[in-house]
């Protein structure tokens, strides 16, 4: 915001009759559209991503600066509009004080208060409230001086220190494209086609001006911060549309008087025209990632330094590429298991986590970059795990290690069910989505539960991995179907059981029991304290904490399982 400042001065020739025009014009041009980018992020479910999270976190702190200059603006207003304009900002400064109060020290009460309206009315009250108290936020800044939208932003905060604000959200989201869309026609309707036509010229320069210093000033800023090059043009062009505070503080500031017609039809035009091409540029985010991949790999030189010294040649080794909780749990077991490993990670905060688990060799640098590759060793790597939240650059990592290193083993975590062909394709070896592999330790759980015997679950679940997922995907299988499933369990098999001290066939004979008469099932083997007793004869009695070897198919086992866990009767 100061170098844009700095930047409408020099256009201005440092007028000083134009400061505050300059800082209002480069508090306008500087912030970023948090509706476009937040609702692009959520469609892609790259909210996560480290671009993602880079860019939400700036947007927050966007927001809430202009809020408080906005707020700036209209005391600097009141105090120089006279004696009735300053007593209104007055009142509106004792307003804002109290609804700091409320925030600070009413949350329990504002909490109570929200749920004794949930718990009367249900989620249609709630729903009505919530829409009821941001109107009258609106009603209430309005009458006092201030801005109607900074009120109706202010009562949001203020139900956001409840502990229902999430069911709050939900219930006000059906209303937000609605919202949007309101806002978004009435800035459409400001638009001044006449202004724009006349002034062609100085529009086009403008527009294309603001939107390559906006993308250059956020990217510079970036990338001196310490995040990488690509990182850097991905947020820059995720930020690229003006926002709609922008148009909100303009038109305030031009309702003060601090700004002229001129200037208020310049900062409409501009803002639709950057929210259109900022709205485009996300469109086509994945082929500017991949070219700022190529980029990078061209250009790249060295690495930057990670502040631990390593041989050049590393013995086999595990390496992790992103140390978020996946990478963190494995180099856990494989530090405890004294498996050397080697960690890339681009994040300089989760980079020093890593240190802790005594890494062979620490790389700090963006794994999309074939010489941060190189310098994991990766000819003499037992294996490779990729567990980064960026698709684009998951697939080009799989790329440069299967192309360069065909026989490396390349596991990969992924989100994204869609992306299982694709890294397949590239080269990995296996693909491992979160949510199917939650799934599946559900099913198994349930299987288990229901009796099936360990060995089909297991079976089970191999063959469902081995298939890519197929059956959940939606995808036909590859297997003979249900029919194979079924004759699988109509056949043979063995389960072991555990026999605990209250069972009613504790201190009986197998004969006594016969099972085998009773069901078919065999006990082929029991395990007493760590040692094992094949082909138990007929007077073999069982004790407590045995462990007993079924054999039989699986309707037998499931019968022999409900004799056995018959409990005795307490006296």
């Amino acid at each position: 915001n100061l170098l844009g400042f700095l930047i409408v001065l020099v256009i201005l020739n440092f007028n000083t009759n134009y400061y505050l025009t300059a800082l209002i014009t480069s508090f306008v041009l500087s912030v970023s559209s948090t509706a476009l980018a937040i609702r692009f992020l959520q469609d892609r479910g790259e909210m996560e991503t480290n671009y993602g999270l880079i860019s939400t976190t700036a947007l927050l702190v966007q927001d809430i600066a202009t809020i408080c200059f906005l707020m700036l603006l209209m005391i600097t207003r009141g105090i120089k509009g006279g004696e009735e304009k300053f007593f209104g900002f007055i009142l509106g400064g004792i307003l804002g004080f109290v609804i700091i109060v409320l925030i600070i020290v009413g949350r329990n009460y504002i909490s109570k208060f929200v749920g004794f309206v949930l718990s009367r009315g249900g989620r249609d009250l709630l729903t009505l409230f919530a829409l009821f108290f941001a109107v009258a936020g609106a009603y209430i800044a309005l009458k006092s001086g201030w801005s109607a939208g900074l009120g109706a932003c202010m009562a949001g905060v203020i139900l956001g220190q409840s502990d229902e604000k999430h069911q709050l959200v939900s219930e006000v989201q059906p209303f937000q494209d609605v919202i949007y869309a309101l806002f978004f026609i009435s800035l459409g309707m400001c638009f001044p086609v006449d202004w724009v036509v006349s002034n062609g010229r100085q529009v086009i320069l403008g527009v294309l001006g603001i939107v390559l210093l906006k993308v250059l000033i956020n990217g510079v800023s970036l990338k001196l911060a310490g995040n990488s090059f690509r990182l850097s043009i991905l947020v820059g062009v995720v930020l690229l549309p003006l926002s709609e505070f922008s148009f909100i503080l303009g038109r305030e500031a031009y309702k003060l008087g601090f700004v002229g017609e001129f200037w208020m039809n310049f900062i409409v035009t501009v803002t639709i025209f950057t929210m259109i091409l900022g709205s485009f540029a996300m469109l086509y985010l994945d082929k500017l990632n991949v070219i700022a991949i190529n980029l990078l790999n061209r250009w790249s030189k060295n690495i930057p330094d990670s502040g631990l010294e390593f041989e050049s040649c590393l013995a086999p080794h595990v390496v992790i590429i992103g140390y978020g909780l996946t990478g963190e749990n494995l180099a856990k077991v494989l530090n405890s298991t004294k498996i050397p490993f080697v960690v890339i990670e681009m994040n300089k905060e989760l980079a020093e986590k890593a240190k802790a688990q005594n890494p062979m060799r620490l790389i700090i640098g963006d794994a999309t970059q074939s010489v941060i590759l190189s310098k994991a060793s990766l000819e003499s790597a037992q294996a490779v795990v990729i567990g980064v939240n960026d698709p684009v650059a998951c697939r080009k990592i799989v790329g440069q290690i299967s192309s360069r290193y065909p026989d490396t083993y390349i596991l990969v975590r992924t989100r994204f069910a869609s992306e299982i062909d694709v890294l397949r394709k590239l080269g990995a070896d296996l693909v491992i989505p979160e949510d199917f592999e939650t799934s599946i330790e559900v099913v198994a759980h349930v299987l288990k539960r229901c009796g099936i015997p360990d060995n089909i679950v297991e079976a089970e679940v191999i063959a469902i991995r081995a298939d890519g997922y197929a059956m959940l995907r939606g995808k036909a299988s590859t297997r003979a179907g249900m029919e194979e499933i079924i004759k699988i369990l109509e056949e043979t098999t063995t389960q072991t059981y555990y026999l605990e001290k209250d069972r009613v066939v504790v201190g009986k004979s197998l004969s006594e029991i016969d099972l085998r008469k009773k069901t078919g099932c065999s006990v082929i083997a029991v395990v007493r304290r760590g040692k094992s007793f094949p082909g138990p004869a007929g007077d073999f009695v069982l004790e407590g904490n045995d462990i007993l070897v079924l054999l039989g198919s699986h309707a037998q086992i499931e019968m022999a399982r409900k004799i056995l866990d018959q409990k005795r009767e307490e006296d």
